[in-house]
């Protein structure tokens, strides 16, 4: 076969030349996207719940939701959130599983159970997660610093409806979803006197305003005078004939009230460093090009700054970026891929036509592999760049073999042609044995289901269709380039001693060091964490305030505001959405009071900020709360990283429910021991409880009571319906005291009773939201404990209180941790049953396979040492590590096989590792060396993949050595082999 393409060199060429170039012109149709085509397992049910407090959409809602739910197939967890008006559940199911089934299945049962829903409510809303629920963009709009006089409310609706429309317009954007706009509602205010004095009822102009208003949101509210509100769903209506509506006989509303056009009392705001201001999230459709999106974005927003000079913007968030450093770090790799190999090749063959003819397999390869993965539908993703930055370390060793056996055979005295064919040809066997043991490692990742499969088999498969391209290359196109362009009068190769590769092998250094590589490598594995994703580094820090009281909306406005004046000023975007976000995708179940953002690409800067915003919240609010997590991203909304968050605990109380003292009492005493910290937000609610004496005293009933408090119930007051419950309304202090002294029950038209003669008042702090899973309702904390005597003090701590911890989530987590190991170990089952098939034999595979632990060890040990630990993906890149240090051996075993046909068994041995010992050095050195962009990279891309770069490059070290050194050991001192 080589002699015959010897004879046909310009073909071979033009061939091989020709795939590139189709594959160059594919290139632009490639479609890059952010992550491969995945679904996220994970269904979500929201239900509308308009003035029922947390524990009441608990109770008549989601705890039956939950009981009918928990059957549902290869469902893994629940997780539920009642707060006040809504609630959600959570449902995940494992990786793999059929979500349309899994959606049908749903529906099915929300069919049979939702009529046994109370009396008003509606199905609830369910959707299925999707990459696309998170968005590509992220855009601030602000006015200007003091440069125009510009009213917010004027300009906030003509952002909404202008900009969003234009941004919309950019092909491959799906919709802009917008938050902080002012929109505006027609205020009808009704003076009691004018009631009473037409003889009319509040139920009247409810009636009224009802019937003339379907489908509208209509609020009721009393502070002393009855203020209805209403929010039109439609511009359309018509002002002008409102007041014309008959409310009784012969009285219309124009005799009653009085009519404004005003803001929404409590809508949501936003800032960024202090401005005024909306925020807008972008998102893409599906097959959107980011990288496209991000230049049309930025080509917009450029027009808009010229055409609005009042209006300043900011992309806060930008996943394409993710893209970008991951194509720019491929493009690093291959160019210092190249200059790392010239060089090297260089020194060692001292010919530089030679070094730069070799080094030209890694983009000839590397563009044959994009063409291949093109074919079989891979995506241009985070995960599929990175497996082509380690090909360009792996493609290259197959081309240096092939080139340092041509080498040897001219040293030996063949012909020129001769050793093209020879030198090739006895490669070619091995060489497709070793890139198969490679490939056939991957083989437990891509069958099986879950996530694993999910992150890496487009990582997978582009390394392997890499490794494919550069057979194909070493083996036929490189010893024509060989013949074509190298005169063996100019070869000097660089000379090797008869002894220099061995190093004593016949002694017993090989073994002690053999064994204490796996001695070091067992003490480093002990001593790594073990979670299921790494340690990255966030996008930003959040903190989810409540001011334990729901102030309105200008108060609300000026403590967010004031926390802005007392932070640190650097570099950063310090965002705030104050009070409850209007997006209409994400922020469910977010703080009413509101929600604040950093992001800065300083670490430096963001732990500053995330001190200084803890430090004025506690000195200046001591009787508030702030929750204070990272913002992880795009990996962390898809993957759900505990790398990003501390591990989520859920404290069970079961039937030992503790008052709010007892749990106020514990979370100050897990905060202080700095062993966890809640992961809820406190709330102050007014209580009012009746006193049935002076309800009997006056003649009042409590359904009387409840009565009234529906009658001026509002979005910011709640109650407890029951014979035997309180009535329980949220309100800041000022404003119930006004309510308390001037709101009340009638008892005919000239006298009314205030509430506070009929029931004690006082404040009570609990937790904003309830939560529950399938086992029940629980306490979510974030554990801050890490080594075991804290943990044991955490649960000390929890079960003096009565209570349990639940652990579903780690229980999960350790149960995918451990199938990585069971992949590890099915995939050295598959490897050597591949190598004994290929050696025909059983104990030869064997010794090949005494490279593998060295190369856990390393791995082990490059982990410790880059401050990584042994997660899914470090797995991932054992599995990796172990297809790529046993082909090493596999030549070296191959050609000691060879030689011990002609020579005796001592010399074969100390001559294979003489004629190997520069190609398994130069393979080893260029593959670590194209690992070093990824040390560096910036970014969660970079962090994601680090872990299996540094198990790369610490196997590949230890694996050589143990190649070099105690396989020729071995086979020295064990005569059957």
């Amino acid at each position: 076969m080589i002699a015959f393409l010897l004879n046909r060199p310009v073909a071979v060429v033009l061939g091989f030349g020709i795939a590139v170039l189709v594959t160059c012109i594919l290139l632009p149709t490639f479609s890059p996207s952010l992550l491969p085509e995945l679904s996220i397992p994970q269904i979500s049910l929201t239900f509308a719940a308009r003035g029922y407090s947390a524990e009441k959409v608990e109770r008549e809602l989601l705890s039956p939701a939950r009981e009918q739910l928990r059957r549902l197939h290869n469902l893994e967890d629940m997780a539920s959130k009642a707060v006040r008006d809504k609630g959600n559940i959570n449902l995940y199911y494992s990786y793999g599983s059929d979500m349309d089934f899994a959606l049908l299945e749903l529906e099915n049962k929300l069919d049979s159970w939702v009529s046994s829903l109370p009396t008003g409510f509606s199905r609830p809303l369910v959707h299925v997660s999707s990459v696309n629920d998170f968005p590509i963009f992220e855009l601030a709009v602000i006015l200007g610093k003091d440069k125009y006089d510009i009213d917010f409310l004027d300009w906030s609706e003509f952002a909404t409806r202008n900009i969003r429309r234009r941004l919309e317009q950019i092909p491959g954007i799906a919709f802009a979803d917008v938050s902080g706009e002012e929109p505006k509602i027609f205020k009808i205010r009704v003076d009691p006197d004018h009631l009473r004095a037409f003889g009319c009822t509040e139920a009247d102009i409810l009636t009224t305003l009802q019937s003339g208003f379907q489908g509208d949101e209509i609020w009721s509210v009393a502070y002393g005078n009855y203020n209805f509100f209403i929010q039109l769903e439609s511009a359309t209506k018509n002002w002008r004939s409102l007041g014309n509506l008959i409310v009784c006989e012969g009285v219309t509303l124009n005799d009653l009230a009085d009519f404004s056009n005003q803001p929404i009392v409590g809508a949501a705001r936003y800032r960024l460093n202090g401005q005024r201001g909306v925020s807008i999230r972008l998102y893409g459709k599906n097959g959107s090009n980011p990288l496209d999106l991000k230049k049309s974005v930025n080509e917009l927003v450029e027009q808009l700054a010229l055409e609005f000079p009042f209006l300043e913007f900011s992309l806060l968030r930008d996943q394409a970026s993710l893209l970008e450093q991951n194509i720019g770090a491929l493009l690093v790799s291959l160019g210092l891929g190249l200059v790392f190999a010239t060089s090297v090749l260089f020194v060692f063959y001292q010919n530089p036509v030679l070094a730069i003819l070799i080094a030209t397999t890694i983009p000839i390869s590397l563009t044959l592999s994009l063409g291949a993965c093109f074919l079989l539908g891979v995506t241009l993703n985070v995960f599929s760049l990175y497996g082509m930055i380690i090909g360009t370390g792996l493609v290259l060793d197959n081309g240096i073999v092939v080139v340092d056996n041509i080498l040897f055979k001219i040293k030996a005295g063949s012909l020129f042609v001769d050793a093209c064919v020879q030198g090739t040809g006895q490669l070619i066997g091995p060489i497709l044995a070793s890139a198969g043991t490679t490939c056939i490692v991957f083989l437990p990742l891509v069958l099986q289901d879950g996530l694993n499969k999910e992150l890496f088999l487009d990582q997978l498969l582009t390394i392997a269709m890499a490794l494919l391209s550069s057979v194909l290359v070493a083996c036929f196109l490189l010893p024509v380039l060989f013949f074509l362009f190298i005169r063996p009068n100019a070869l000097r190769v660089f000379p090797i001693g008869k002894r220099s590769s061995i190093a004593n092998f016949n002694r017993m250094d090989a073994g002690i060091l053999y064994l204490s590589l796996l001695l070091v490598g067992i003490l480093a594995f002990y001593r790594l964490d073990k979670s299921l994703f790494p340690k990255v580094t966030p996008e930003g820090v959040e903190f989810s305030v409540n001011w334990s009281s729901s102030f309105h909306k200008g108060l609300n406005d000026s403590l967010s505001l004031f926390i802005w004046e007392q932070i640190p000023k650097n570099g950063g975007y310090f965002s705030q959405h104050i009070g409850p976000a209007s997006f209409l995708l994400g922020d469910k179940g977010a703080s009413q009071s509101g929600t604040w953002q950093y992001f800065s690409r300083s670490e430096k800067e963001k732990a500053l900020v995330f001190k200084e915003v803890n430090r004025v919240f506690d000195k200046n609010f001591a009787t508030a709360s702030l929750e204070s997590r990272k913002v992880g991203g795009l990996f962390e909304f898809v993957f759900q990283l505990t790398g990003v968050q501390p591990k989520l605990i859920r404290v069970r109380y079961g039937d030992r429910k503790i008052d709010n003292n007892e749990l106020l009492q514990l979370v100050a005493t897990l905060q202080e021991k700095g062993l966890a910290d809640p992961a809820f937000s406190w709330k102050d609610r007014g209580v009012w409880v009746l006193d049935k004496s002076k309800l009997a005293t006056y003649g009042i009933s409590e359904s009387m009571v409840f009565q009234h408090l529906n009658l001026i119930n509002d979005y910011q007051l709640s109650y407890i319906e029951g014979q035997k419950e309180p009535a329980v309304l949220s309100y800041d202090l000022n404003s119930m005291h006004q309510w308390r002294n001037s709101a009340g029950i009638r008892l005919s038209k000239d006298a009314k009773v205030p509430l506070a003669a009929l029931a004690d008042f006082n404040w009570l702090r609990s937790p904003e939201a309830v939560f529950a899973d399938k086992e029940g309702t629980y306490y979510p904390f974030w554990l801050r404990a890490r080594d075991p005597n804290e943990l044991q003090q955490f649960t000390e701590i929890i079960s003096t209180m009565g209570l349990e911890i639940g652990r579903p989530n780690i229980q999960v987590e350790n149960e995918k941790f451990e199938k990585g190991f069971w992949m590890i170990l099915s995939s050295l089952l598959l490897l050597y049953l591949i190598m004994a098939i290929v050696f025909n034999s059983f104990i030869q595979p064997l010794v090949a396979m005494t490279v593998i632990p060295a190369g856990f060890s390393g791995a082990a040990l490059a982990l410790l040492a880059g401050g990584s630990g042994l997660d899914i993906i470090a797995i991932t890149g054992v599995i990796v590590t172990s297809g790529v240090v046993v082909n090493d051996a596999i030549l070296k075993l191959d050609m000691i096989k060879r030689l011990r046909k002609t020579l005796p068994r001592g010399e074969a041995i100390e001559k294979a590792g003489r004629m190997r010992f520069r190609a398994i050095l130069l393979t080893s050195l260029t593959t670590i060396l194209s690992m070093l962009p990824s040390f560096v990279g910036q970014g969660l891309g970079a962090e994601l993949q680090r872990p299996l770069a540094l198990t790369i490059t610490g196997g590949l070290f230890f694996g050589t050595l143990t190649s070099i050194y105690f396989i020729p050991y071995l086979f020295k001192k064990i005569p059957w082999i």
